[in-house]
C-alpha cells in the first residue's frame, strides 16, 4: 500500500500530547490541549475552573475545534461541561440541548462541509485507470468481433 509522506505542523511536533478525532465526514482534528482539558475537568484544584474556561473559549474560536469535537466533550463529560459553559458564556440557564445554539453563534458549521471531488490514494488511481482501460480494450474487441462476422444462409442480403 502506498503512503504518502506525513509531516505535522511543529506546534503539534512539540506538544506533550496530542489527541486526534477523526470523524469520516468531519474528517480529522489535532488537539494538544485536550488531555489537559480532561484533567481539568476531573480536578477539583481552585484554578481548575479559570483554566477550563480558557481552554472552551479558545476551542470555540478555532476552527479544527469542529462541532463533532464539542459533541464528542459532551458526551463524554456532560455535567462539567455544562458547568463551565455556564461559567465562561455568563448562561446560568445553558443546557448541553442549547450547546448547536451556541457553536452556531461562534460560526461553527453544524454539519460538515465536504469536497466537490474527494481525494482518492495514487494506488486506488492507477488501480482504477487500468480497470478502465482493460474494460475498454475488451469491449473493443467484442465489438470487432460482432463485425467480423457476416451472416449467412437464407437471411443475409
Amino acid at each position: 500500500m502506498v503512503m504518502p509522506p506525513i509531516s505535522l505542523p511543529e506546534d503539534l511536533r512539540r506538544a506533550e500530547a496530542v489527541t486526534v478525532f477523526v470523524h469520516p465526514r468531519w474528517g480529522q482534528a489535532f488537539l494538544k490541549d485536550y488531555a489537559r482539558l480532561t484533567q481539568l475537568f476531573e480536578s477539583t484544584a481552585e484554578d481548575a475552573p479559570t483554566a477550563v474556561d480558557q481552554i472552551l473559549q479558545k476551542y470555540l474560536k478555532e476552527d479544527a475545534v469542529n462541532t463533532y469535537v464539542w459533541h464528542c466533550i459532551a458526551e463524554d463529560y456532560p455535567q462539567p461541561l455544562t458547568n463551565a459553559l455556564r461559567r465562561c458564556l455568563n448562561r446560568p440557564s445553558f443546557t448541553l440541548e442549547d450547546l448547536d445554539d451556541i457553536l452556531a453563534s461562534a460560526g461553527k458549521p453544524l454539519t460538515p462541509t465536504l469536497p466537490e471531488i474527494a481525494s482518492v490514494p495514487t494506488h486506488l488511481q492507477t488501480l482504477f485507470e487500468e480497470a478502465l482501460q482493460d474494460a475498454t480494450r475488451r469491449s473493443s474487441k467484442k465489438k470487432a468481433k460482432d463485425k467480423s462476422k457476416q451472416k449467412s444462409g437464407f437471411g443475409s442480403p
